[in-house]
């Protein structure tokens, strides 16, 4: 792809801003702006120009023009349960303490909650406290015919927790969460811990995702 075809593509869409009244100083990249001038720019004709002629079998400049299409729009997109549209929300999310939860997973899924709601390493003053408490269990679905032992298994975790608030100790929500995790297993038995405790951290990973998602969305709609 050569740069001359570049600048081409770019003084299309300026051109296709000017005649709309848009100076070639203004923001250029805005959500409007992209889905009205690329398309006329990039596949549409002006001046006796097509897409065609600009790329010349060229599939680098076809490239361009999607990767223009997509960081033009990539601004337009924010978070479902962001601080823009729920003020406070970070602040609450903060100020959850999360409260020790039992065994290995446990420990995994601590961290995990604990990072997701506060990754900043500041402590401010506790106003909810979550408890949670985790329950595991293994299924081996797939034996193999020739040893008798089974090839694989399916880890399931559920986890109980409840939000409450410290001043007064009100319940704020409560919940479960569900994750499966699947792994190979093996007859070396280091092996197969191994896989275990893999399985056991996509799970906390997972469990950790939901509750999270779940408090935002009780702490928008109180802050909203």
């Amino acid at each position: 792809m050569s740069w001359s075809r570049a600048r081409r593509l770019r003084d299309l869409v300026l051109r296709s801003r000017e005649s709309r009244g848009v100076g070639k100083h203004a923001p250029a990249w805005t959500c409007g702006s992209v889905l009205r001038d690329a398309p006329s720019a990039f596949l549409g004709t002006r001046g006796g120009w097509t897409f065609g002629h600009l790329a010349g079998g060229s599939r680098g400049l076809a490239v361009l023009a999607a990767l223009t299409l997509a960081f033009g729009l990539a601004g337009c997109f924010q978070p479902l349960y962001g601080e823009a549209a729920h003020p406070g929300l970070v602040e609450d999310l903060r100020a959850i303490e999360v409260e020790p939860i039992k065994d290995r997973i446990g420990h995994y899924l601590t961290d995990n909650l604990t990072t997701d709601l506060n990754g900043t390493g500041q402590t401010p003053t506790p106003k909810y406290k979550l408890t949670v408490t985790v329950s595991t269990a293994t299924s081996t679905p797939t034996v193999s015919s020739l040893t008798n032992v089974a090839t694989s298994a399916t880890m399931t975790a559920q986890a109980h927790f409840t939000l409450t608030k410290v001043d007064g100790g009100a319940q704020v929500l409560t919940g479960v969460a569900d994750a499966n995790a699947s792994y190979d297993r093996s007859q070396q038995r280091y092996n197969d811990l191994r896989a275990a405790r893999d399985a056991e951290i996509r799970l906390a990973r997972a469990l950790s995702d939901e509750i999270s998602l779940r408090l935002s969305a009780q702490l928008a709609g109180k802050t909203s």
